[in-house]
Protein backbone atom coordinates (compact mmCIF):
# COMPACT_ATOMS: atom_id res chain seq x y z
CA UNK A 1 0.00 0.00 0.00
CA UNK A 2 2.17 2.94 -1.24
CA UNK A 3 1.38 6.78 -0.24
CA UNK A 4 -0.76 7.61 -2.88
CA UNK A 5 -3.19 4.74 -1.36
CA UNK A 6 -3.01 6.28 1.56
CA UNK A 7 -3.43 9.92 -0.06
CA UNK A 8 -6.50 8.92 -1.56
CA UNK A 9 -8.17 7.07 1.23
CA UNK A 10 -7.20 9.91 3.48
CA UNK A 11 -9.23 12.31 1.16
CA UNK A 12 -12.24 9.83 0.95
CA UNK A 13 -12.12 9.79 4.97
CA UNK A 14 -12.81 13.54 5.33
CA UNK A 15 -15.87 13.13 3.06
CA UNK A 16 -16.70 10.37 4.90
CA UNK A 17 -17.01 12.13 8.31
CA UNK A 18 -19.36 14.82 6.78
CA UNK A 19 -21.85 12.11 6.08
CA UNK A 20 -24.40 10.17 8.09
CA UNK A 21 -23.85 6.70 9.97
CA UNK A 22 -25.46 4.83 7.06
CA UNK A 23 -24.51 6.75 4.41
CA UNK A 24 -20.55 5.95 5.10
CA UNK A 25 -21.27 2.70 5.52
CA UNK A 26 -22.54 1.95 2.35
CA UNK A 27 -19.57 4.01 0.42
CA UNK A 28 -17.00 1.66 2.71
CA UNK A 29 -19.16 -1.63 1.90
CA UNK A 30 -19.02 -0.13 -2.03
CA UNK A 31 -14.90 0.85 -1.74
CA UNK A 32 -14.07 -2.46 -0.47
CA UNK A 33 -15.26 -3.67 -3.82
CA UNK A 34 -13.68 -1.83 -5.68
CA UNK A 35 -9.62 -2.77 -5.04
CA UNK A 36 -8.26 -5.18 -7.32
CA UNK A 37 -5.10 -6.78 -6.98
CA UNK A 38 -3.04 -9.48 -4.59
CA UNK A 39 -4.63 -11.08 -1.57
CA UNK A 40 -2.29 -8.54 0.74
CA UNK A 41 -3.79 -5.33 -0.69
CA UNK A 42 -7.02 -6.57 0.55
CA UNK A 43 -6.16 -7.70 3.49
CA UNK A 44 -4.67 -4.53 4.33
CA UNK A 45 -7.35 -2.54 2.73
CA UNK A 46 -9.55 -4.13 5.19
CA UNK A 47 -7.84 -2.95 8.19
CA UNK A 48 -7.53 0.42 6.84
CA UNK A 49 -11.19 0.79 6.12
CA UNK A 50 -11.76 -0.83 9.97
CA UNK A 51 -10.01 1.81 11.21
CA UNK A 52 -11.42 4.75 8.98
CA UNK A 53 -14.53 2.89 9.71
CA UNK A 54 -14.48 3.61 13.62
CA UNK A 55 -12.87 7.33 13.06
CA UNK A 56 -15.83 8.26 11.60
CA UNK A 57 -17.97 7.49 13.30
CA UNK A 58 -15.93 9.09 16.34
CA UNK A 59 -16.02 12.23 13.87
CA UNK A 60 -19.12 12.12 13.00
CA UNK A 61 -20.73 11.61 17.38
CA UNK A 62 -18.64 14.83 17.98
CA UNK A 63 -19.35 16.82 14.98
CA UNK A 64 -21.64 19.82 16.62
CA UNK A 65 -25.10 20.80 15.89
CA UNK A 66 -26.50 24.38 16.38
CA UNK A 67 -29.35 25.67 16.52
CA UNK A 68 -30.42 29.72 17.58
CA UNK A 69 -33.21 31.41 17.78
CA UNK A 70 -33.89 35.31 19.33
CA UNK A 71 -35.13 35.48 22.74
CA UNK A 72 -34.72 37.84 25.88
CA UNK A 73 -33.33 40.58 23.18
CA UNK A 74 -30.68 38.74 22.16
CA UNK A 75 -29.32 35.68 19.93
CA UNK A 76 -29.51 32.44 21.66
CA UNK A 77 -27.18 30.12 20.56
CA UNK A 78 -27.14 25.86 21.99
CA UNK A 79 -24.22 23.90 20.22
CA UNK A 80 -23.89 20.44 21.60
CA UNK A 81 -21.30 18.30 20.95
CA UNK A 82 -21.64 14.98 22.26
CA UNK A 83 -24.26 13.06 24.00
CA UNK A 84 -27.97 13.82 21.41
CA UNK A 85 -28.66 15.43 18.41
CA UNK A 86 -29.89 18.47 17.10
CA UNK A 87 -33.28 17.98 18.77
CA UNK A 88 -32.07 18.29 22.51
CA UNK A 89 -30.63 22.15 21.19
CA UNK A 90 -34.10 22.82 20.46
CA UNK A 91 -35.49 21.51 23.48
CA UNK A 92 -33.16 23.83 25.37
CA UNK A 93 -34.37 27.13 23.18
CA UNK A 94 -37.63 25.56 23.92
CA UNK A 95 -36.86 25.92 27.90
CA UNK A 96 -35.15 29.74 27.38
CA UNK A 97 -39.06 30.70 25.50
CA UNK A 98 -40.55 29.07 28.67
CA UNK A 99 -38.54 30.72 31.39
CA UNK A 100 -38.85 33.78 29.80
CA UNK A 101 -42.33 34.08 29.74
CA UNK A 102 -42.17 33.48 33.45
CA UNK A 103 -39.42 36.32 33.91
CA UNK A 104 -40.01 39.27 31.95
CA UNK A 105 -41.88 41.80 33.31
CA UNK A 106 -43.03 43.48 29.97
CA UNK A 107 -45.11 39.96 28.86
CA UNK A 108 -48.05 40.59 30.14
CA UNK A 109 -49.56 37.87 32.31
CA UNK A 110 -46.05 36.38 33.16
CA UNK A 111 -45.09 35.85 36.82
CA UNK A 112 -43.20 39.17 37.45
CA UNK A 113 -46.06 40.84 36.03
CA UNK A 114 -48.37 39.63 38.12
CA UNK A 115 -45.69 40.52 40.92
CA UNK A 116 -45.49 43.61 40.12
CA UNK A 117 -49.47 44.59 39.24
CA UNK A 118 -50.37 42.65 42.24
CA UNK A 119 -47.83 43.02 44.74
CA UNK A 120 -47.00 40.08 45.59
CA UNK A 121 -46.48 36.41 44.15
CA UNK A 122 -46.13 32.50 44.94
CA UNK A 123 -42.93 31.52 44.57
CA UNK A 124 -42.19 28.11 43.54
CA UNK A 125 -38.79 26.38 44.75
CA UNK A 126 -37.08 27.63 41.94
CA UNK A 127 -37.69 31.19 41.82
CA UNK A 128 -37.46 31.24 45.52
CA UNK A 129 -33.62 30.76 45.19
CA UNK A 130 -33.40 32.27 42.55
CA UNK A 131 -35.15 35.76 44.90
CA UNK A 132 -32.83 34.61 47.40
CA UNK A 133 -29.60 34.51 45.44
CA UNK A 134 -30.37 38.10 44.35
CA UNK A 135 -31.06 39.27 47.68
CA UNK A 136 -27.55 37.71 48.95
CA UNK A 137 -25.83 39.12 46.25
CA UNK A 138 -27.18 42.98 47.04
CA UNK A 139 -25.71 42.20 50.82
CA UNK A 140 -21.97 40.89 49.33
CA UNK A 141 -21.68 44.22 47.20
CA UNK A 142 -23.38 46.50 49.21
CA UNK A 143 -26.39 47.73 47.26
CA UNK A 144 -24.85 47.35 44.40
CA UNK A 145 -26.93 44.91 42.98
CA UNK A 146 -30.82 45.73 43.28
CA UNK A 147 -33.56 43.88 41.08
CA UNK A 148 -36.05 46.71 42.57
CA UNK A 149 -34.98 49.31 39.71
CA UNK A 150 -37.88 48.95 37.32
CA UNK A 151 -39.43 52.29 37.95
CA UNK A 152 -36.04 53.63 37.14
CA UNK A 153 -35.37 51.71 34.20
CA UNK A 154 -38.82 52.72 32.79
CA UNK A 155 -37.77 56.31 32.85
CA UNK A 156 -34.50 55.91 30.78
CA UNK A 157 -35.93 53.43 28.60
CA UNK A 158 -32.58 52.54 26.59
CA UNK A 159 -34.48 50.59 24.03
CA UNK A 160 -36.38 54.01 22.81
CA UNK A 161 -35.83 54.71 18.97
CA UNK A 162 -34.11 58.38 20.96
CA UNK A 163 -33.71 57.97 24.92
CA UNK A 164 -33.71 60.60 26.82
CA UNK A 165 -32.52 61.59 30.19
CA UNK A 166 -35.07 60.76 32.16
CA UNK A 167 -36.61 64.43 34.58
CA UNK A 168 -34.77 64.70 37.69
CA UNK A 169 -37.82 65.37 39.80
CA UNK A 170 -39.20 61.55 38.47
CA UNK A 171 -36.10 59.98 38.30
CA UNK A 172 -35.53 60.89 42.03
CA UNK A 173 -39.40 59.78 43.37
CA UNK A 174 -38.94 56.43 41.68
CA UNK A 175 -35.61 56.61 43.54
CA UNK A 176 -37.48 56.70 46.81
CA UNK A 177 -40.05 53.41 45.84
CA UNK A 178 -36.59 51.16 44.94
CA UNK A 179 -34.62 49.15 47.05
CA UNK A 180 -34.34 45.56 48.00
CA UNK A 181 -36.31 46.89 51.47
CA UNK A 182 -39.18 47.01 49.68
CA UNK A 183 -38.89 43.42 48.64
CA UNK A 184 -39.91 40.82 51.31
CA UNK A 185 -39.56 36.90 50.99
CA UNK A 186 -41.74 35.36 53.60
CA UNK A 187 -43.87 32.18 53.78
CA UNK A 188 -42.94 30.95 50.03
CA UNK A 189 -44.24 34.67 48.86
CA UNK A 190 -42.86 37.85 47.38
CA UNK A 191 -44.00 40.94 48.60
CA UNK A 192 -43.36 44.23 47.28
CA UNK A 193 -44.18 47.65 49.28
CA UNK A 194 -43.82 51.44 48.26
CA UNK A 195 -44.74 51.26 44.47
CA UNK A 196 -41.50 49.46 43.73
CA UNK A 197 -40.98 47.12 40.21
CA UNK A 198 -39.22 44.09 39.99
CA UNK A 199 -37.13 43.67 36.86
CA UNK A 200 -35.03 40.61 36.67
CA UNK A 201 -32.91 42.04 34.04
CA UNK A 202 -29.31 41.47 35.46
CA UNK A 203 -30.34 38.16 36.76
CA UNK A 204 -32.70 35.97 34.80
CA UNK A 205 -30.22 35.47 31.76
CA UNK A 206 -27.57 33.88 33.69
CA UNK A 207 -30.42 31.79 35.47
CA UNK A 208 -31.96 30.90 32.02
CA UNK A 209 -29.28 29.59 30.87
CA UNK A 210 -28.71 27.11 33.35
CA UNK A 211 -32.09 25.63 33.45
CA UNK A 212 -31.61 25.21 29.83
CA UNK A 213 -28.23 23.46 30.60
CA UNK A 214 -29.75 21.86 32.93
CA UNK A 215 -32.64 19.94 30.26
CA UNK A 216 -29.51 19.44 28.18
CA UNK A 217 -27.58 17.56 30.73
CA UNK A 218 -30.86 15.76 31.41
CA UNK A 219 -30.91 14.45 28.31
CA UNK A 220 -27.27 12.91 28.51
CA UNK A 221 -25.43 15.67 26.47
CA UNK A 222 -22.00 15.32 27.96
CA UNK A 223 -20.33 18.23 25.90
CA UNK A 224 -22.13 21.54 24.58
CA UNK A 225 -22.26 25.57 24.81
CA UNK A 226 -25.59 27.03 25.69
CA UNK A 227 -24.58 31.20 24.62
CA UNK A 228 -27.22 33.43 25.37
CA UNK A 229 -25.81 36.65 24.50
CA UNK A 230 -22.85 36.77 26.78
CA UNK A 231 -24.48 34.55 29.23
CA UNK A 232 -22.59 30.98 28.59
CA UNK A 233 -22.76 27.90 30.44
CA UNK A 234 -20.02 25.17 29.28
CA UNK A 235 -20.92 21.53 29.63
CA UNK A 236 -18.58 19.10 30.39
CA UNK A 237 -15.27 19.51 28.04
CA UNK A 238 -14.55 20.42 24.68
CA UNK A 239 -14.22 17.50 22.28
CA UNK A 240 -11.41 15.76 22.14
CA UNK A 241 -11.13 16.41 25.90
CA UNK A 242 -9.45 19.95 27.54
CA UNK A 243 -10.88 23.27 28.05
CA UNK A 244 -13.25 25.62 25.82
CA UNK A 245 -11.95 28.75 24.74
CA UNK A 246 -14.56 31.25 25.37
CA UNK A 247 -13.74 35.08 24.10
CA UNK A 248 -14.30 38.18 25.86
CA UNK A 249 -15.24 40.70 23.36
CA UNK A 250 -13.15 44.37 23.00
CA UNK A 251 -15.39 47.37 24.23
CA UNK A 252 -16.99 49.00 21.27
CA UNK A 253 -15.24 47.56 18.76
CA UNK A 254 -17.36 45.32 15.94
CA UNK A 255 -19.23 42.09 17.23
CA UNK A 256 -16.81 38.96 17.77
CA UNK A 257 -13.11 41.53 18.04
CA UNK A 258 -12.03 39.81 21.14
CA UNK A 259 -9.55 41.93 23.46
CA UNK A 260 -9.06 38.38 25.32
CA UNK A 261 -9.85 34.69 25.37
CA UNK A 262 -10.17 32.43 28.57
CA UNK A 263 -9.58 28.86 28.50
CA UNK A 264 -12.38 26.87 31.09
CA UNK A 265 -14.38 23.99 30.80
CA UNK A 266 -17.68 23.09 33.00
CA UNK A 267 -18.75 26.15 34.35
CA UNK A 268 -20.59 29.31 33.69
CA UNK A 269 -19.00 32.84 31.96
CA UNK A 270 -20.99 35.68 32.05
CA UNK A 271 -19.98 39.49 30.64
CA UNK A 272 -21.72 42.85 32.02
CA UNK A 273 -20.20 45.40 29.76
CA UNK A 274 -21.31 49.36 29.35
CA UNK A 275 -20.72 48.91 25.84
CA UNK A 276 -24.05 46.62 25.24
CA UNK A 277 -26.79 49.71 25.75
CA UNK A 278 -25.69 53.33 25.50
CA UNK A 279 -26.64 56.24 23.65
CA UNK A 280 -24.86 59.91 23.26
CA UNK A 281 -26.76 63.19 23.88
CA UNK A 282 -24.31 66.19 23.68
CA UNK A 283 -21.06 64.45 23.84
CA UNK A 284 -21.61 62.09 26.71
CA UNK A 285 -22.58 58.66 26.71
CA UNK A 286 -25.39 57.15 29.19
CA UNK A 287 -25.16 53.03 29.62
CA UNK A 288 -27.41 50.96 30.66
CA UNK A 289 -25.81 49.89 33.63
CA UNK A 290 -27.67 52.01 36.72
CA UNK A 291 -26.49 52.24 40.14
CA UNK A 292 -29.28 52.08 42.64
CA UNK A 293 -27.66 54.52 44.63
CA UNK A 294 -28.50 57.39 42.15
CA UNK A 295 -30.56 56.13 39.76
CA UNK A 296 -28.46 57.45 36.90
CA UNK A 297 -25.96 55.39 34.79
CA UNK A 298 -22.72 54.16 37.19
CA UNK A 299 -19.44 56.57 37.27
CA UNK A 300 -17.62 53.49 36.85
CA UNK A 301 -13.65 52.86 35.24
CA UNK A 302 -14.90 49.33 34.02
CA UNK A 303 -15.90 48.76 30.64
CA UNK A 304 -16.61 45.43 30.91
CA UNK A 305 -16.88 42.53 33.75
CA UNK A 306 -16.20 39.00 33.43
CA UNK A 307 -17.02 35.72 35.86
CA UNK A 308 -16.84 32.56 36.22
CA UNK A 309 -18.20 30.39 38.56
CA UNK A 310 -20.44 27.41 38.50
CA UNK A 311 -23.57 29.25 38.90
CA UNK A 312 -24.74 31.65 35.69
CA UNK A 313 -27.23 33.16 37.64
CA UNK A 314 -24.29 34.30 40.35
CA UNK A 315 -22.33 35.27 37.55
CA UNK A 316 -25.04 37.49 35.91
CA UNK A 317 -25.85 39.11 39.02
CA UNK A 318 -22.46 39.81 39.95
CA UNK A 319 -20.73 40.99 36.94
CA UNK A 320 -23.52 43.95 36.72
CA UNK A 321 -22.28 44.78 40.44
CA UNK A 322 -18.80 44.61 39.63
CA UNK A 323 -19.17 47.22 36.96
CA UNK A 324 -21.07 49.49 39.81
CA UNK A 325 -18.48 49.14 42.22
CA UNK A 326 -15.49 49.65 39.81
CA UNK A 327 -12.44 47.98 39.29
CA UNK A 328 -10.24 48.41 42.15
CA UNK A 329 -13.55 47.09 44.30
CA UNK A 330 -14.38 44.96 42.13
CA UNK A 331 -10.93 43.08 41.91
CA UNK A 332 -10.71 43.05 45.50
CA UNK A 333 -14.11 41.43 46.27
CA UNK A 334 -13.74 38.84 43.52
CA UNK A 335 -10.72 37.83 45.33
CA UNK A 336 -12.52 37.13 48.04
CA UNK A 337 -15.62 34.86 46.70
CA UNK A 338 -15.57 31.46 47.36
CA UNK A 339 -15.40 29.64 44.14
CA UNK A 340 -15.53 32.97 41.77
CA UNK A 341 -13.13 34.29 39.35
CA UNK A 342 -13.31 37.29 37.20
CA UNK A 343 -11.52 39.61 34.63
CA UNK A 344 -11.85 42.91 33.89
CA UNK A 345 -11.68 45.67 30.53
CA UNK A 346 -11.01 48.95 31.92
CA UNK A 347 -11.48 52.90 30.45
CA UNK A 348 -7.46 52.15 28.95
CA UNK A 349 -8.49 48.54 27.92
CA UNK A 350 -5.94 47.08 30.24
CA UNK A 351 -7.24 43.64 31.04
CA UNK A 352 -7.32 42.59 35.04
CA UNK A 353 -8.25 39.74 36.44
CA UNK A 354 -8.46 37.14 39.92
CA UNK A 355 -5.14 35.31 40.51
CA UNK A 356 -7.28 31.61 39.92
CA UNK A 357 -7.26 32.95 36.16
CA UNK A 358 -3.53 32.78 36.18
CA UNK A 359 -2.49 31.18 33.33
CA UNK A 360 -6.06 30.48 31.06
CA UNK A 361 -6.31 34.01 30.18
CA UNK A 362 -4.92 34.87 26.48
CA UNK A 363 -4.69 38.81 25.25
CA UNK A 364 -5.48 39.50 21.92
CA UNK A 365 -2.94 41.55 19.91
Amino acid sequence: MDLAFLFRYAIISRTICRMGADQAAAVLRALSFRLKGERRMRRLLRVFLTLLWALSLCACQDAPRQVTSFALDTVCTVTVYRGQDEQAGRDALAEVDVQEARLSRHITGSEMDQLNQDGFLALDASLESLFLLAQRVNVLTDGAFDITLGRISDLWNFTAPQPQIPDAEALEKALSSSGMACLTLQDGQAVLTKDALVDLGGIAKGYIAMQAAQLLRGQGVESAIVNLGGNVVLIGQRPGGGDYRVGVQKPFEPNGTLIATLAVQDCSVVTSGVYQRFFELDGVRYHHVLDPATGYPAQTDLLSATVVCQDAAYADALSTAFLILGKDRALVLAQQLEGVEALFVDENMQVSYTDGLAGKVESMP
